[in-house]
């Protein structure tokens, strides 16, 4: 809860002297947040006014609290073993009663009322296992103390050595379990320097996953930065908190929405996801109910401070119709896993596209997203990227097709390694990476606005997880290509690849590190993103660092699968061994068309 100059900054309308407490001035301004000078004026401001205070013959001391007029109501999110409980506590706080009905163990997050905890615990018959701390702020954290008397022997996980109670310390990526539920840490430093956010999913379940973040990301709004910087929440809200699947369900800790909202409209006030919102929450409001949750999808629709970078959009078009009707053909079946890209300039409605392969399905979008396309960036030759540049150029002549190779078709503009394009806001660098193709081309964007949130299209040459086929090339060259020309790039760099082959990739990097926690974990990540018919695209390229056997040559469990230690040599064997690996069912997603915002997929589908 953040500090105020003066309490009469609260809406008297909304705020009401509540439950005798017997505390002192310092505890209350501790409560509400404010100073213990703020709290004095107040009271004799409303005791002028005629509000009754219950007050000690001592003038030091008041016995009240401040509460919302309308009393809060709890909420259940009920999923097929997992609830979730919102119980509403002090003025504006949320703590979280999570349930594993598998087993019936629970876990609770900052308990600062503790008596409201034992209650709905008692109610729902469940065993109150650990308490997840988000932080060390008293309204957060104040309760764990009085928890751990209450019920001996719980766990209390935290970021912070400041936390009361605390008897697990944990660290980003950290994991453990709540039953049969998993709880992965997510270390997001500023509103406190050990602030922890935990991410909570259900096995073998395609139900959304939940989030509890604490005082880093609330509806509609962000933490304050009292122990970190802008950069270090930037990198919470997008990188971190904005990476974790759209469906994700957010549970902040305060309820903040409606004053976050109007803020969000002063930013934006043509936006209509904002206007729906906040009509939304004070209806919510009036009926005494919870704004909680939202989901990641939504935070980045209306909160602006998820909507910091530059009004450029990526539209990612999954491949998988037969042109012009009739029969699918083997070849044409193999397309349905490729990728296109659509790159769309906001400011001008102007776009490019990468590999455009399904041409009328492209212009179908271009006339319903109202932009123009003016050029096609073309990776490399084979079919399957360049099959649509014809046939787009019939129907737009002046279109400009760039690419590496005289073989491409339709090609008006051979580009060369490091030459450099800009199409009105959006700039691209051409990277010379043959291998795959001996004039294969990767391009690197990155916005005028936004520098710092750059993308790389690589066409056949990286995947998440894995790395093209050496059809006219050499170990030494996709070595050179991997290291040397993209491992080079900024790590947030977000990879858009040609094809959708991250199982298959990462089974095989789990043959070759099955103790890698990171590969497990992504591989989790992409059977559950391909049960809901989701890309796994993009990544990230400090994520293929961690999980991309051909990323990691150097480590000492590649060269061990590999019987090599050189690491071009790493290289060759792990390109013939995945040659060699056995490939996985099949399976061919439905139509889809999914908009990306620098990686982020749109809520509204089509």
């Amino acid at each position: 809860m953040g500090k105020c100059k003066d309490l009469s900054e609260f809406d008297k309308g909304q705020i009401v002297m509540a439950r005798p407490l017997d505390q002192s001035i310092s505890k209350t301004a501790a409560l509400v947040g404010c100073s213990r000078s703020a709290v004095v004026s107040i009271y004799q401001k409303w005791s002028k006014e005629g509000t009754v205070v219950n007050r000690r013959s001592s003038p030091t001391r008041i016995s009240a609290a401040f509460f919302h007029t309308v009393v809060r109501k709890s909420a259940l999110v009920e999923q097929s073993n997992m609830k979730i409980e919102l119980l509403p506590a002090l003025t504006d706080n949320y703590m979280y009663l999570i349930i594993d009905e598998d087993t019936k163990e629970a876990a609770i997050v900052d308990p600062v009322e503790p008596m409201k905890v034992v209650e709905a615990v008692k109610k729902h018959g469940v065993k109150l296992k650990s308490i997840l701390t988000t932080h060390h702020h008293w309204d957060h954290a104040g309760g764990n103390e009085k928890m751990v008397k209450l019920a001996p022997g719980l766990t209390v996980y935290g970021g912070d050595d400041r936390i009361g109670a605390l008897t697990k310390k944990v660290t980003h990526y950290n994991t453990f379990k709540v039953g049969s539920l998993n709880v992965k840490c997510l270390f997001t430093p500023c509103h406190t320097s050990g602030h922890i956010c935990y991410f909570v999913t259900s096995e073998n379940s395609s139900e959304p996953p939940a989030v509890f973040t604490g005082d880093t990301l609330f509806v509609a709004g962000c933490g304050k930065f009292f122990e970190g910087t802008a950069e270090e929440m930037y990198k919470a809200l997008v990188d971190i908190l904005g990476r974790l699947p759209p469906e994700t369900r957010v549970y902040c800790g305060h309820e903040y929405t409606i004053n976050n909202l109007k803020f969000a409209h002063h930013v934006e006030p043509n936006n209509e996801a904002i206007k729906r919102k906040l009509a939304w929450a004070k209806e919510k409001y009036d009926n005494g109910e919870p704004t909680i949750p939202s989901t990641i999808a939504d935070e980045f629709t209306f909160n602006p401070f998820m909507r910091v970078r530059a009004p450029v959009e990526i539209g990612l078009l999954l491949v998988e119709e037969v042109e012009e009707g009739g029969e699918c053909t083997e070849r044409e079946r193999r397309g349905k896993d490729n990728y296109m890209y659509l790159v769309i300039d906001e400011q001008s409605k102007e776009a490019i596209a990468v590999d455009p392969a399904v041409p009328h399905r492209l212009l179908e979008i271009l006339k319903r997203e109202g932009v123009t396309l003016t050029a096609v960036l073309t990776t490399h030759h084979h079919w399957d990227h360049a099959r649509g540049n014809e046939a787009l150029l019939k129907d737009l002549p002046e279109l400009q097709v760039y690419g590496g190779d005289e073989r491409i078709t339709g090609l008006t503009h051979k580009v060369t390694n490091g030459q450099e394009l800009k199409f009105n806001t959006i700039n691209v660098r051409c990277l010379f990476t043959p291998c795959h193709t001996s004039g294969h081309m990767c391009y690197f964007l990155w916005e005028d606005n936004c520098p710092d949130s750059p993308a790389v299209f690589t066409g056949d040459t990286l995947f998440v997880g894995g790395c093209g086929k050496f059809f006219e090339g050499t170990a030494e060259q996709m070595y050179h290509n991997l290291t040397e020309v993209l491992g080079t790039l900024p790590q947030d760099t977000k990879v858009f690849c040609g094809h959708e082959y991250t199982i298959k990739n990462l089974k095989f990097a789990m043959l070759v590190e099955p103790e890698n926690e990171r590969v497990k974990e992504k591989l989790s990540w992409a059977r559950a993103r391909d049960d809901d018919d989701k890309p796994t695209v993009p990544s990230t390229l400090l994520e293929e660092f961690e999980y991309n056997p051909f990323l990691r040559l150097s480590e000492e469990s590649v060269q061990k699968f590999t019987g090599k230690s050189d690491p071009i040599e790493v290289l060759r064997v792990l390109r013939k061994e995945k040659d060699n690996f056995k490939k996985p069912k099949e399976r061919f997603p439905p139509h889809a068309m999914l908009a990306l915002e620098w990686g982020l997929l749109r809520p509204k589908l089509t």
